[in-house]
């Protein structure tokens, strides 16, 4: 569905008020050197788009990321709804975004801003809002078990995002043992969103009496 005025059919770029899509399925496949990228960025920095709108709303979509390994299939985000918004400030788009993560297997809600039009790769682009991440599966076979809610912040670009906030598990629980813990944790990490891999800087976990700080990459 597309909604607009003939007005702004003739602007360069063109801008529509509203833009609704639902249904449909992205495959993209993330390159580091600008060469091909998605969502009209370039390699060429402050590339301008062609198409603008207001406002974009997003329903029932699923992005598929392939990820480096050979053989291993692609990342499916399930994004439930995402309403994107023109701010109209130097480019920045403001966004709202729930989203069914792969791995771990959970809910993400995320708002903030971006500023893709002056990026000059979709890694590149900066972004910054606040997340929550509600029941994500910390279950390994024969190792953990878990639900995980997490909130916090986030600042950076797509493959270097700052990240910090609080996470709880209630029921953390070893393979092998009869009991499970609470743990609180605090921490700050720095992600790659289109990969997922994220480099823990800090750690702080809080389970019955006992205090562990951490760092490493997962």
């Amino acid at each position: 569905t597309v909604r607009g005025r003939y007005a702004g059919l003739v602007w360069n770029p063109v801008k529509l008020q509203e833009i609704a899509i639902s249904v449909f399925r992205v495959l993209i496949s993330p390159t580091r050197d600008g060469a091909s990228e998605p969502f009209g960025l370039t390699g060429s920095m402050g590339a301008k788009a062609k198409l603008r709108g207001n406002e974009i709303r997003l329903s029932n979509a699923l992005l598929d990321i392939p990820r480096d390994r050979p053989g291993q299939a692609p990342l499916e985000f399930a994004f439930h709804k995402a309403i994107i918004q023109d701010t109209g400030l130097y480019g920045r788009l403001r966004f709202q975004v729930a989203v069914h993560n792969p791995i771990p297997s959970g809910e993400v809600h995320i708002k903030g801003e971006a500023s893709p039009f002056g990026a000059s790769t979709l890694g590149a682009m900066p972004i910054q809002g606040q997340f929550t991440f509600e029941k994500a599966t910390l279950t390994v076979p024969h190792s953990i078990s878990g639900l995980l809610s997490a909130s916090g912040n986030c600042r950076g670009t797509l493959i270097h995002l700052e990240c910090a906030g609080t996470a709880d598990v209630p029921r953390f629980q070893v393979f092998g043992s009869t009991h499970p813990v609470h743990v609180a944790s605090r921490y700050h990490a720095i992600v790659d969103a289109l990969t997922g891999d994220a480099h823990l800087n800090e750690v702080l976990a809080h389970f019955n009496r006992t205090t562990v700080s951490a760092t490493g990459n997962v």
